[in-house]
């Protein structure tokens, strides 16, 4: 390609250099432009087959030869030909896109902070978070010329983008800006703004906890008198946090206190008239209702389903997808639960909603978990967990979950080693949604591989956690494998069933109801548990049947009660 342009005259190949900065089609008068008025350069090249013309528009025939072109330009000049053409398109008002692309080749800090947020606006409002986050990227980088109030929205947007790319541990560190840099300008709905999307982000990248102190440190800031849009998105998102979205577990634990939060969203949203408010109100008020046994709550997740999907945004019909699988998950409902997977993955192929198709693949990977359906299980949470970005806690759960299959089926040293890395993550972290099914994970694997440890050492962080919203749930889990290796437990007040009834020793109750679920491995460890002939008979039976051989070698060993 070198070869044949260096056929052509110093002038023409000047032109061409000029306009290889363009990808794809340069307009008549920007090719005009950048040729700086040399038309008859520009036909010489379009006669040699170089370049295409039409009446409006002139391209290089192959892209190849663009950046052979545009490779051979020096810096010097590509900075200033991308500046030229950034000024015209700007001149011209061209999509503003366009012209931050050449802004930001062109190194023009006047340009980039002038078109870049409208740039970033526009992909965003297309759902291409990925461009948004590039676009705004380099608006940042020249914040000191930005108005202080203005970086602070960026950095709020920019947190949000990352957040649905699936890079939380980023998202964490640009909402975390945006908050310092909102407390400096001192403006209450500026503050509140920042602290919402420090709640959605933390919860994913930290844990509940922190998403539940933001998002009441952002109704703190806004009062009883402040914007009420913001009100509606911070009580819904103290729902979100308040709730069990983080749970991997199939028992629900519902929470009062997120139902009253996400009443009041859906009360402030309704005032607003707001359906999209609505509807993400409904989502957690949905969730919780549903995990406190009121079947109402299903028809307000469908409802939020139906509103959100109205909307262009697809990532809000997702994210009530996201919601409305795991609460099902949680209360047994397994068709429903991935019957929202599928339509869930569905409309996550119209956006870049990485993060929510990541917890939507891992909500259908823990339902086949406890269906017994390990295989696909299996395969599923290794691709997620070979997959690149920041997942921040969902990495070590879907952990906790394939380590436990692997030690179900007798694969001990493959479980150990899955499960390390989510060890030294709960090992650094507070959030009991994290800390409880990986110390539940450890306690099953030590108990089933016969390993000479104490079991409540490796029980001690569930055990000496303080009673928080998700807690019971978690004690209860750790108890009752405890109890099945022999030990002596505390009584765990407000243990939801079945883990109830294992706990009271009423191992048939624990085994109807855990058959009833359809969890045919947990009704198998109950029927073992009971001692009673045709009960372990049954229990064996279950274990052949799903491959446990984990659990079924252990049975043979009969370890004793310590």
């Amino acid at each position: 390609m070198l070869a044949r342009l260096a056929r052509f005259p110093e002038d023409v190949m000047a032109v061409l250099g000029r306009l290889s900065v363009v990808p794809g089609r340069a307009e008549r008068w920007l090719a005009t432009g950048l040729a700086r008025g040399d038309e008859a350069s520009l036909g010489t090249a379009e006669r040699a087959g170089v370049l295409v013309g039409t009446g409006s528009h002139v391209w290089f025939r192959h892209e190849l030869a663009r950046k052979t072109v545009e490779e051979t330009l020096t810096s010097f000049d590509r900075i200033r030909w991308n500046r030229l053409a950034a000024q015209m398109l700007l001149d011209r008002a061209e999509d503003a896109s366009r012209v931050m692309h050449h802004a930001v080749l062109g190194d023009d800090a006047a340009a980039v902070v002038q078109v870049g947020p409208d740039a970033a606006a526009e992909a965003i409002a297309a759902g291409a978070h990925r461009q948004a986050i590039e676009h705004l990227d380099g608006v940042l980088r020249h914040g000191e010329s930005l108005d202080p109030g203005r970086r602070a929205a960026l950095l709020v947007q920019q947190a949000n983008s990352l957040y649905l790319v699936n890079r939380f541990e980023e998202s964490l560190r640009v909402a975390r800006q945006a908050v310092d840099a909102a407390r400096a300008l001192g403006d209450a709905t500026t503050i509140a703004r920042a602290e919402i999307a420090l709640a959605r982000t933390a919860l994913w990248a930290i844990g509940p906890d922190e998403s539940r102190l933001a998002a009441r440190r952002a109704l703190d800031a806004l009062g009883s008198g402040g914007d009420p849009e913001l009100r509606a998105i911070a009580q819904a998102d103290l729902a979100r946090a308040l709730g069990e979205l983080t749970t991997v577990g199939s028992v629900a634990e519902g929470s009062e206190d997120a139902v009253a939060a996400a009443r009041q969203a859906l009360t402030l949203s309704r005032g607003l008239g707001r359906d999209d408010l609505e509807g993400y109100a409904l989502i957690y008020l949905g969730c919780e209702r549903l995990a406190l046994g009121d079947e109402g709550g299903a028809r307000d997740l469908d409802s939020a389903i139906r509103l959100l999907r109205r909307f262009p945004r697809a990532e809000l019909a997702v994210r009530a997808c996201v919601n409305a699988a795991g609460a099902a998950y949680r209360v047994a409902r397994y068709d429903d639960a991935e019957r929202y997977v599928e339509l869930g993955l569905q409309l996550a192929r119209e956006s870049e909603f990485a993060s929510g198709e990541y917890r939507l693949s891992l909500t259908r990977a823990s339902v086949r978990f406890s269906r017994g359906r390990w295989e696909p299980a299996c395969r599923e949470l290794e691709v997620l967990l070979g997959q690149s970005g920041e997942p921040g806690i969902m990495g070590p759960l879907a952990r906790s979950v394939l380590a436990r299959i692997l030690g179900r089926r007798g694969e001990h040293d493959a479980a150990a080693a899955a499960l390390e890395p989510a060890v030294v993550a709960a090992a650094a972290s507070r959030e009991i949604r994290l800390v409880g099914p990986v110390t539940a994970a450890r306690v099953e694997l030590a108990w089933l591989a016969g390993e000479d440890v104490d079991l409540v050492a490796l029980a001690a962080p569930v055990l000496a956690a303080p009673e928080m919203p998700g807690s019971r749930v978690g004690r209860a889990e750790v108890c009752r494998y405890l109890q099945r290796a022999g030990y002596q437990v505390p009584e765990v007040p407000g243990a939801p069933e079945p883990w109830r009834s294992g706990l009271a020793g009423d191992w048939e109750a624990a085994a109807a109801r855990w058959k009833a679920r359809g969890e045919r491995y947990e009704e198998a460890l109950e029927l073992l548990g009971g001692g009673e002939p045709g009960a372990v008979d049954a229990g064996v039976a279950i274990l052949r049947d799903l491959g446990a051989a984990g659990a079924y070698d252990l049975h043979r060993r009969s370890v004793p009660a310590r």
